[in-house]
């Protein structure tokens, strides 16, 4: 076994003993962009002066709801709540929510309240 190792490694040193071959230069060239051809735009916008510029409008919010309306709400639901301990509160939350977002609006334009339904 000794010789067979031997010989191994003398197969090893001979491959480190030959000296290294240069490799030729090989040319790499960057990738290229595919061309694309872009078009000016033939009109101009026309430039706003201070003149020409309207001035922005602040959007308008407001609620239209009132207390009394509410308070109807807030009761009917504080009683279904308490009757029946606490089951009717999820029902309860969503009732308040719609007519809370019913009733704001937001430049004329009154919020949605739509909540995900989950089961229980």
């Amino acid at each position: 076994m000794g010789h067979a190792d031997d010989d191994h490694h003398e197969h090893r040193d001979d491959e480190l003993d030959h000296e290294p071959v240069a490799a030729e230069p090989v040319e790499v060239s960057a990738p290229t962009a595919p061309s694309a051809e872009v078009s000016a735009p033939t009109e101009r916008a026309p430039q706003s002066t201070p003149e020409t510029a309207r001035p922005e409008q602040p959007l308008s919010f407001e609620f239209t709801g009132n207390a009394r309306e509410y308070f109807r709400i807030w009761i009917v639901n504080t009683c279904l709540t308490l009757f029946t301990l606490g089951i009717f509160s999820a029902w309860a939350k969503v009732r308040k929510k719609r007519y809370l977002y019913s009733h704001t609006q937001l430049d004329g334009t009154p919020f949605q309240y739509l909540g995900a339904r989950c089961r229980f």
